[in-house]
């Protein structure tokens, strides 16, 4: 078994996301002729990440739907439900199914426990906010978008959430907050992501430009 999580191991550092794929199933499959049934479920996760990786977004929806379809109380058993969901969130949403995807990370939303990982909530999270605001539901997506800033565990992070935080705030015409937040994030970006300061001015010169002053506008734009 160890052989083969090296031969995995290079697979993926190469990409070659075919070949670790199958090297997963031959893992998934071992372990399920040894009745352990944790590491099948993690095997098989591992193995329908893979097209997520390959940006083959319909092959793992179909993947991870079907693991969750046919081993659900064994991923609920071992506590997996919120990893399978959040990976089939993003299946779901890339394929710009967005509604859909929504339904799934509010289930993944509601299987947080106490044991479940700060970083994969602020993933959840991270999903919902951008799903409820490409859906409409700002005062939602507001609830969510401050929840995951709570999870932040680094500068990164935290700047994605106060610009999620921001853009709510712009869509539902609170200025002074969503410029409180958008300059928040522009801090951080500047100081631990610079190559990314473009996109958050150009949210400063976007809501400047709707709501005045529009020499402010300007001064964002060239900022």
């Amino acid at each position: 078994m160890k052989v083969l999580i090296l031969i995995i191991l290079a697979f993926e550092q190469q990409q070659l996301w075919d070949s670790a794929r199958m090297a997963y199933t031959k893992s998934s499959e071992l372990y399920l002729s040894l009745s352990d049934t944790l590491h099948f479920l993690d095997e098989r996760y591992q193995a329908a990440g893979t097209y997520l990786s390959a940006m083959e977004y319909k092959k793992a929806d179909s993947a991870f739907s079907l693991t969750i379809d046919q081993y659900q109380s064994e991923i609920q058993k071992h506590k997996l439900s919120t990893f399978y969901l959040e990976k089939l969130t993003q299946a779901v949403g890339r394929q710009q199914r967005f509604f859909e995807a929504y339904q799934v990370a509010l289930k993944a939303y509601d299987s947080f426990d106490d044991n479940t990982p700060i970083s994969l909530k602020s993933e959840v999270l991270a999903g919902l906010s951008s799903l409820t605001r490409l859906l409409g539901f700002y005062n939602e997506g507001l609830k969510y978008a401050y929840e995951y800033r709570n999870y932040a565990e680094d500068p990164l992070t935290e700047s994605r959430a106060l610009n999620s935080i921001g853009l709510m705030h712009k869509r539902l015409k609170n200025k002074n907050e969503a410029v409180l937040y958008l300059k928040k994030c522009l801090a951080l970006r500047r100081k631990h992501a610079p190559a990314w300061t473009p996109y958050i001015l150009n949210n400063l010169a976007e809501l400047y430009n709707k709501v005045g002053p529009y020499d402010s506008a300007l001064y964002w734009s060239n900022k």
